[in-house]
């Protein structure tokens, strides 16, 4: 049987979107190839028209035609042979023209709209007999309080009467190197009203989702002091601000009175999108570490995009060259990591999954975007949208990268912390009996020191054996560290649990007796302990007898500070020794 080829999987997404131009493609060709009517009939059940489909446009290179010029030339006007509503990149003034013809029955009251809003001129003619009759100036540097209907695209409102004629002309021009798009329409004022109501709702929810993620990044980066929070709170708010100037939204709620500042407001944050993207993903999936050559090139775009965006602050530069250079940047340096995302996401790494998940939607709304400013795709209200779509899902997914962060941080200092006890624990504690050894005397008898005082004395113990070096020499070391142990038990059953038993060398034992209420009750804690020797000590190999020299001091009353009550112990516990042994007795 004949075996079907296999799709490469690293062309899977090239197919993907090669499919969905190829099904928007049918809509474009009509566009090119068909043969729309020139006029445009406004009757009384309509409350929307595109005025796409019967444009026609005239080139103006020199930037000098009139409108009584461009009338002049009504015959060399043509149909546009480009993807709907989308002129392309245009260094030339372009004229647009079409016919309006307005039944008897037909309302008054039309807008006409473009719902783009990066455009730097736009002048509207309506035009009645040979005769301009109406004039209005649409622009994105125009301040929001100088345009003619309240709204984020440009609008105006058109004195078209019932059962009239008229020619709608336009003169339209845009400075930046990017397409020039033109989804113009002619709305009612109840349609323009709900199309507007329904972006600013969808957008207020993209605007709050945007600030919620920057808040929160900037608060997980103050608590965990983590640059990866630094990076994703500027990728958020980029992309907030990015998209609330590029629909002229920013213009209208922020500064309402400045017209020039919004196409540079737009430029600049979407400069900085990849900036904080390259050193997001430089962060979270630890490239200096694991792969330093890749880190150091994100390192060295980022700040070189970096310097450029300073240099657009500074007026050095401008959008002739910002422009391109996001184009140019866009998605390019994600393709050098995507192969170790790929790897490290197949071997279930859970911060190389998110990083993809949030990455490839992008990725591919940034190349659809970049298809549409570039003249390549035809317009339309998804196409506006898809990137601002694409970076919302990479910010959800880098989010739950940084939670994964946060989560691992606190697994790795949880685990630091262990292994610091367990070295803690070991240098403090005697490997033959488990007691504390004279570290963990040292440490243990500050802490409770600095709570003794009167009505809670603490009492010290230092302890001898007697009769222990026989053990040794007669039964071998084995059977001495037997005794030591059984030793070790007895005393620990002896005592309370807060108390602190501690073998501190050889046969030599301290115990710290907290909370006493007096003097007596620490010579009663003293002879329970020189009980402990009394019954004989069963070893493996023998049963023998050992003896026990206690000295004491009480604290405050003998001494108040470590060093100087531990003396006063030992010394009483050898005045016990040459008094006779297997006694208790207290420093004086």
């Amino acid at each position: 049987m004949r075996q079907l080829p296999i799709v490469s999987l690293r062309r899977l997404p090239v197919l993907a979107l090669l499919l969905w131009w190829l099904s928007l493609l049918p809509g474009a060709v009509l566009a090119q190839t068909g043969i729309p009517e020139a006029t445009v009939r406004l009757t009384a059940g309509e409350r929307e028209v595109a005025l796409w489909p019967a444009w026609r446009q005239l080139s103006d290179p020199a930037h000098s035609l009139t409108i009584d010029q461009a009338l002049a030339r009504r015959g060399v006007f043509t149909v546009p042979q480009v993807p709907y509503a989308n002129l392309g990149v245009r260094p030339d003034t372009v004229w647009l023209r079409t016919q309006i013809s307005t039944a008897a029955d037909a309302p008054a009251g039309w807008w006409f709209t473009i719902d783009f809003f990066p455009l730097d001129e736009v002048e509207v003619f309506l035009v009645q007999q040979g005769r301009v009759v109406q004039r209005a100036y649409l622009s994105q540097l125009l301040a929001f309080k100088d345009k003619a209907a309240p709204t984020h695209h440009h609008a105006a409102r058109l004195a078209l009467q019932p059962g009239q004629s008229y020619e709608l002309v336009l003169r339209v021009r845009k400075y930046a190197p990017l397409a020039m798009l033109m989804p113009a329409s002619l709305l009612q004022t109840d349609a323009l009203l709900a199309k507007e109501a329904s972006f600013q709702f969808w957008q207020s929810l993209m605007f709050g989702l945007g600030l919620c993620l920057t808040v929160y990044a900037l608060v997980a980066a103050a608590l965990n002091r983590e640059r990866l929070y630094l990076w994703f709170a500027l990728f958020a708010a980029s992309h907030t601000l990015s998209w609330f100037s590029y629909f002229g939204l920013a213009s209208q709620h922020f500064w309402p009175g400045h017209g020039g500042l919004n196409s540079n407001v737009s430029l600049l944050f979407a400069l900085m999108l990849p900036l904080s993207g390259f050193l997001f993903v430089d962060r979270a999936l630890d490239l200096p570490h694991g792969h330093p050559r890749l880190s150091k090139g994100l390192r060295i775009i980022s700040g070189l995009l970096a310097i450029l965006a300073l240099m657009f602050i500074a007026g050095l530069v401008g959008e002739s060259v910002v422009g391109p250079v996001i184009g140019l940047v866009g998605t390019w340096p994600f393709l050098l990591i995507l192969p170790l995302a790929l790897r490290r996401g197949l071997r279930r790494d859970r911060l190389a999954l998110w990083v993809l998940i949030g990455w490839v939607p992008h990725a591919v709304a940034l190349a659809i975007g970049a298809g549409l400013h570039q003249g390549h795709v035809p317009w339309s209200e998804w196409d506006n949208i898809v990137p601002q779509l694409g970076a919302a899902i990479d910010l959800l997914a880098w989010a739950m990268v940084g939670s994964l962060r946060t989560k691992d941080m606190r697994r790795d200092a949880a685990l630091h912390r262990e292994e610091r006890d367990r070295l803690l624990v070991a240098v403090q504690t005697d490997a033959l009996t488990g007691l504390a050894n004279r570290r963990g005397l040292e440490h243990g008898l500050r802490g409770m020191l600095a709570k003794a005082g009167q009505g809670q004395m603490l009492a010290l113990y230092v302890i001898d054996l007697d009769g222990f070096k026989p053990i040794n020499d007669v039964h071998g070391h084995d059977a001495g560290d037997e005794a030591l142990v059984m030793v070790a038990q007895r005393l620990k059953q002896a005592v309370r649990a807060g108390d602190l038993v501690c073998r501190i060398g050889g046969d030599e034992f301290v115990i710290v007796a907290a909370g006493l209420a007096d003097e007596q009750q620490a010579r009663l804690v003293a002879d329970k302990l020189l009980a402990c020797s009394a019954k004989p000590f069963v070893l493996s190999q023998a049963s023998c007898h050992l003896g026990m020299t206690i000295g004491y001091a009480v604290a405050p009353l003998d001494a108040t500070d470590p060093d100087s009550l531990l003396k006063q112990a030992d010394a009483a516990m050898y005045r016990g020794k040459q008094a006779g042994k297997q006694q208790a007795r207290r420093a004086e």
